[in-house]
């Protein structure tokens, strides 16, 4: 989001909005520093050279903030030489993968590490990210992260940016996911200057530049000082979750019964860790409905795990989920905490349960209780703060506010159906669901995707995440209502081709709504059992990776910045270029080589055609509507030519066209005929269709395989519809594949690196393996080629790879290690051959002579 980085806002302004002076703190410290910057020397001997880092730059703001005591309990550590991996903040141990550093760790100190002579851990050697408490990034000043320098020096505030250093996003990921966070502060120098960066799920704010080296670095120990000795709440930290002592420690009996009792309520749902030495921690959960004595929402403390996935997009409603037990009513739950709009336009989601409630609907989930996260010392919401400055600034920052629900029930996932009937009902169910929920309550979903469709333990599918609804006063008029916003909510993979391709021309609507149940279905059955005869093969998992890319997530983004979609979805309702006819869908197979059912394929077919039928009307109704507009225009400067004077000196005009008749041309008004997905009952009908025939026997044999391990679930993502000014901005850390988290289930889809294609052939198939050669190869694609399986016991012969060939799967039989792709041609006397650059010639392990002695 262009508008989610708010500043600069003078450097004064920022520490005292974010992190006020205490009255308990001792007077500030001088940092002395000893290593001067490099572009100081150069100033000196007059020369004019752009800024380089130091050897010993970061060691020395280190050493210097350490000895100083600014800030006693946060050591410093020069981490600018470790490498991390960008998915999990992990030290990275090999070259493949997307990298990144932070330049000095400032985390919490332990106790028992002993301090070397130049202030230093004895013992701390990496980040720790469940320590971190700021984190120092050495840039260029070009690589500023804010565009308009002056702004700096006076002029007005600006809310467009780009988050240029990748690494500060990185680390603010990282110290979200691992620490229970409302917001993070960091610090970014750039040479002389330095900015402090806030960040919460609302957005960004950066200060104003300042000399951080001036005056012995009064300016950075400013801050150090102000986060040494504020509170919890100044500093971001979420106290509303704590460690186990209130219930003993984790070898308690409570805590004990704990584990058997979450162990139960998840067994056969989902995967949680609740093994004896698995981390668990205490929540406070409030109850909004309820309210004390002193007229606060009453509050239980529970004891939790940890987020069961980490959400790695910090500026969202930044949701989790975990599972909880109430102590005193020794029951479990299921609990999503969340971050969503604060605004009375927006009703809480435990708000809209009860709604649903009171309606009727069925298939939902049971709500405990619900209510906003307070802070323990002023019992205040928890809420975002960026938005408080978006407002000089003309940007669309939303107020956040900190929320968490309680279930009772608890199901798996839409997509780990033990049956494509099962995962059909489920479907039927959540439609039902919708369909109540928007004639009775009149709320309107708007966000349905897989993840938002569970399976109960007795097979009952359940709709849930109606924290996106939306509350219709006037079903008559939501057809004319506009956006209310300049972005959607929802999941990109799974909206409709009319909000993916025109974005601006109406609201979300019930159509819309009742087509990504039918996107739904049909990622479903391509990704977990069925697909065209054509793509079934093992050698076309890259290629059919690719058309599901192309189909559920292609997007372009235009001149004026709008990303728009929608194409390949509405080439595949019309049958276009190479998507599957229907003859196709009917002869869909599975890895077993089974046809798909019957009843399954009818219900895509028809539910295609009528959609395909609806944007055939919608394509023919526009050009109507263009049609009449042209003929108004044309009509209307007839009448000005009409009432001009002609003086004789011109030129007589050129013959215009007559235009068609009005009365020839289809109506310009909205079509009076309703279509069929203007209402629940002809998509409920179908789905009760297809259920009521008959579908083979097969058990567990039509359970879900993912086919495509490598590719996850999309995000839960705003569908950004607003125009932007400047460029495109690079993608964000959030937006970059390679840089999710691996196991996932809840992020988008993407593809994996070729060299890991072999490795998920080996974990699906467990047998023989297919080459697919690419350009360099000598051999025809498929061809196996030989092994010499003694090369894999010789270490010499493995190193150093040298890879020419991408190799996307490999032929060989299942087994503990593979020979190397290429290995070095040895001469008579054991020395390796060179070629005439000195280089050692390398050959294909494949093709390699036999050794020497065999």
């Amino acid at each position: 989001m262009a508008d989610a980085l708010i500043g600069p806002i003078p450097y004064m302004l920022f520490l005292d909005s974010f992190h006020p002076v205490s009255s308990a703190r001792p007077p500030l410290p001088k940092l002395l520093f000893t290593v001067s910057l490099p572009h100081e020397d150069h100033i000196k001997g007059g020369q004019d050279s752009g800024y380089y880092r130091g050897k010993d730059t970061i060691s020395d703001v280190c050493r210097a903030i350490n000895t100083s005591q600014v800030c006693s309990s946060i050591e410093f550590l020069s981490t600018e030489n470790i490498c991390l991996n960008m998915e999990d903040g992990s030290l990275a141990v090999s070259d493949c993968g997307t990298k990144f550093n932070v330049g000095a760790s400032g985390m919490t100190k332990l106790s028992n590490t002993g301090v070397r002579k130049d202030g230093q851990s004895a013992l701390a050697f990496a980040p720790d990210w469940e320590r971190m408490r700021v984190t120092i990034q050495f840039k260029l000043e070009e690589e500023d992260i804010i565009f308009d320098r002056e702004s700096d020096e006076g002029g007005a505030w600006q809310s467009k940016g780009s988050l240029t250093p990748d690494q500060l996003t990185s680390d603010v990921r990282h110290q979200f996911s691992r620490q229970c966070r409302t917001s993070v502060t960091s610090i970014l120098i750039l040479e002389r200057w330095a900015r402090l960066i806030r960040h919460d799920h609302a957005g960004t704010v950066v200060s104003g530049r300042f000399d951080w080296r001036a005056n012995d670095g009064a300016l950075l120990a400013e801050f150090l000082s102000r986060l040494e000795y504020g509170s919890p709440q100044q500093e971001g930290v979420d106290d509303s979750v704590g460690d186990l002592s209130v219930f003993g420690g984790n070898g308690s009996t409570v805590v004990q019964e704990a584990r058997k009792a979450m162990q139960e309520f998840t067994a056969g749902m989902i995967a949680v860790p609740l093994a004896d030495d698995a981390p668990l921690r205490s929540v406070e959960c409030w109850d909004d409905s309820e309210l004390d004595s002193n007229g606060l929402p009453r509050s239980r403390t529970l004891i939790a795990t940890k987020p069961l996935a980490l959400n790695l997009s910090v500026v969202s409603r930044y949701t989790v989920s975990f599972i909880g037990y109430d102590v005193e009513k020794r029951c479990a739950y299921w609990i999503k905490d969340s971050w969503p709009i604060n605004d009375p336009e927006f009703t809480k989601e435990g708000e809209i349960y009860k709604r649903l409630k009171d309606a009727g609907v069925p298939h939902l989930a049971e709500v405990e209780c619900a209510g906003e996260v307070r802070w323990k010392a002023d019992n205040a919401v928890q809420r975002t703060r960026t938005n408080e400055f978006s407002n000089a600034t003309g940007g669309t920052v939303h107020p956040l506010s900190h929320y968490r629900i309680l279930f009772k029930d608890i199901g798996r996932p839409v997509y780990r159906f033990e049956s494509t009937k099962q995962m059909v009902t489920a479907l039927s169910h959540a439609i039902k669901a919708h369909s109540v929920a928007y004639e009775k309550a009149h709320m309107l979903h708007r966000d349905i995707s897989p993840g938002n469709i569970l399976i109960k333990r007795n097979g009952d599918g359940m709709l849930i995440d109606w924290d996106l609804s939306l509350y219709i006063d006037s079903r008559k008029d939501a057809a004319s209502r506009g956006p209310r916003m300049l972005w959607r909510t929802g999941t990109w993979a799974f909206a409709s081709v009319m909000l993916l391709s025109r974005p601006f021309e109406r609201a979300h609507s019930l159509s819309d709504d009742l087509e990504s149940f039918f996107w739904v279905l049909l990622f479903l059955v391509l990704r977990y059992r069925y697909s065209p005869v054509q793509r079934t093969s093992m050698q076309s998992d890259v290629d059919f990776q690719s058309y599901m890319l192309e189909l559920f997530e292609s997007k372009t983004i235009g001149s004026d910045g709008i990303t728009l979609g929608g194409r390949q979805k509405r080439n595949f309702l019309a049958d276009l270029y190479d998507e599957p006819s229907d003859a196709d869908i009917m002869l869909m197979k599975d890895a077993l080589n089974k046809f798909i059912p019957r009843p399954l394929s009818g219900l895509i077919i028809t539910l295609r055609k009528e959609l395909n039928n609806l944007y055939e009307a919608l394509h023919a109704y526009r050009k109507a509507m263009n049609r009449a507009a042209i003929a108004a225009k044309l009509a209307a400067a007839d009448a000005d030519e009409e009432t001009d004077d002609d003086d004789g000196e011109t030129l007589p005009r050129p013959a215009r066209l007559q235009p068609t008749p009005s009365s020839s041309l289809p109506p310009v008004s909205a079509p009076a005929r309703p279509t069929l997905f203007d209402a629940h009952q002809f998509i409920l009908a179908r789905f009760d269709e297809a259920l009521s025939a008959k579908w083979p026997r097969r058990g567990l044999s039509d359970s879900s395989v993912d086919r495509i391990p490598s590719m996850y679930l999309p995000v839960q993502q705003k569908l950004s519809s607003a125009p932007r000014k400047d460029a495109p901005a690079p993608v964000t850390l959030s937006d970059d594949p390679v840089r999710r988290r691996v196991y996932d289930l809840s992020h988008q889809v993407f593809m994996r690196h070729p060299d890991q294609v072999a490795e998920y052939a080996r974990e699906r198939a467990g047998g023989d393996y297919i080459t697919i050669s690419l350009s360099g190869t000598q051999l025809p694609r498929g061809q196996k080629r030989k092994r010499e399986s003694t090369l894999e016991s010789i270490p010499e012969e493995r190193e150093p790879k040298m890879p020419k060939y991408g190799v996307q799967a490999i032929t060989l039989r299942r087994q503990d290690a593979g020979p190397p792709n290429e290995v070095l041609i040895r001469n008579s006397k054991d020395g390796f051959i060179k070629d005439a650059h000195g280089f050692a010639t390398a050959t294909e392990a494949w093709s390699a002579p036999p050794l020497r002695g065999l």
